[in-house]
């Protein structure tokens, strides 16, 4: 009689036990996928929104969205709206500012507004 209350004891942790397990699984899931969709529709809403702005740059051509495609997307556009003083843009590949670049850098004029355009594109070995 004994042994019958305490296997209904094991089944009950048992169940309950299984039941915690299932769930904390549910919710890492549910949390990992929902990150990974938050991911993707990051992902696909810089795209979007980099081709929003090349848009607006009214390019006479399609250049800039062959590139687009040539890069697979790989092509940022950023806004500067006016800078204090003189810049330069630099490269830093690695942590490194990228030297055959700093030697003719792009300088920008103070309390001018600018889109910068950076895209990065593989080269095919031939």
């Amino acid at each position: 009689m004994e042994t019958n209350k305490i296997e209904e004891i094991i089944r009950k942790n048992l169940q309950t036990e299984k039941e915690r397990c299932i769930g904390d699984i549910v919710r890492r899931n549910q949390s990992e996928l929902t990150q990974a969709i938050d991911h993707i529709n990051g992902v696909y809403n810089s795209a979007i929104n980099t081709l929003k702005k090349l848009e607006i740059l009214k390019l006479p051509d399609a250049t800039v969205f062959d590139f687009f495609q040539q890069t697979d997307g790989n092509i940022r556009v950023f806004e500067i709206k006016g800078v204090d003083s003189e810049w330069q843009l630099n490269i830093l590949y690695g942590g490194r500012i990228l030297e055959e670049y700093s030697k003719a850098p792009i300088r920008l004029k103070e309390k001018t507004a600018y889109k910068i355009i950076v895209m990065a594109m593989e080269l095919k070995e031939k």
